[in-house]
């Protein structure tokens, strides 16, 4: 009994404040009813009505303890992002972005490899900051539980890699990867992923889209940067943006890919095509 009433309890504080509130209200609602029918309602359900009274208390209590969280993470997110926004270390990074393009919303997704080391001299790089940009016109992000962002490290290196989301809204998704032990000269490969269902909707629907890869300015050095847009089997890909580069190809059919060296901290548009589905 011990272990099912704890388990219970790690259960309750664990749910939001939303939840709590809509629960009390739903409790608030059987009371009033208790109360109204009192005089003709047997004395069974005035101790029904009682144990409700209990239940909402510990709702009011837990509503109070879930927002008290709440703002404690907000907090903590809101100190991390001031203190990347003004304290970042130099490293130099080889990046490769795969932009998974489905057969359907929920199979647009985004990979991202990180080849990442600093120079000897420089400090130990403790995180990585990251940004991910949709379009106007594709589905908003997502919750975090449909993202499914995660960051992994390469088989037997000797760090660990964790991710924390700092904002994620309208079109955007912004955090960091922490790096456990920090790195240093020796390179790291890792990899973040996530979902973004409906990202390429406007491609599904109109056969065009857009992208946006916006470089971060120093002390950020990428010495390479691959970009690939991967297309579902049957579909047609073609570049429509940038319409002439020797930078820009065509893999295997249903993969355009294009990739620079040294790339200058600006904007990158690309705007792709399926002949399949052009209206």
């Amino acid at each position: 009994m011990r272990r099912h009433l704890k388990r219970a309890w790690e259960a309750l504080k664990s749910r939001s404040f939303d939840w709590y509130v809509k629960t009390a209200v739903a409790v608030l609602g059987v009371l009033a009813a208790i109360v109204t029918l009192r005089p003709v309602m047997p004395l069974a359900w005035i101790g029904v009505g009682l144990g409700a009274l209990a239940l909402l208390v510990v709702m009011l209590v837990g509503a109070v303890g879930a927002r008290t969280r709440r703002q404690q993470l907000s907090e903590l997110r809101n100190a991390f992002a001031y203190l990347i926004d003004h304290y970042r270390v130099p490293y130099i990074e080889d990046l490769t972005i795969r932009w998974h393009i489905g057969e359907s919303d929920q199979h647009d997704w985004l990979q991202r490899v990180h080849k990442t080391w600093t120079e000897a001299g420089d400090p130990p790089l403790l995180w990585r900051y990251f940004e991910v940009w949709g379009m106007p016109g594709s589905n908003r992000v997502p919750s975090l539980r449909e993202l499914k962002l995660k960051v992994t490290a390469d088989e037997g290196a000797k760090h660990e890699c964790q991710v924390l989301v700092l904002e994620a809204r309208e079109w955007l998704v912004r955090g960091v990867v922490l790096f456990d032990p920090p790195l240093n000269e020796e390179p790291l490969t890792w990899i973040l992923e996530l979902h973004w269902p409906g990202l390429w909707a406007p491609l599904r629907r109109n056969g065009k889209d857009t992208s946006t890869f916006i470089g971060e300015p120093p002390p950020w050095t990428v010495s390479k940067l691959e970009i690939e847009f991967i297309f579902p089997p049957g579909a047609r890909p073609e570049w429509v943006h940038p319409q002439t580069d020797p930078k820009r190809t065509v893999v295997d059919g249903r993969i355009l890919r294009w990739s620079t060296t040294h790339p200058t901290p600006m904007p990158y548009k690309f705007e792709v095509q399926d002949r399949t589905r052009l209206k």
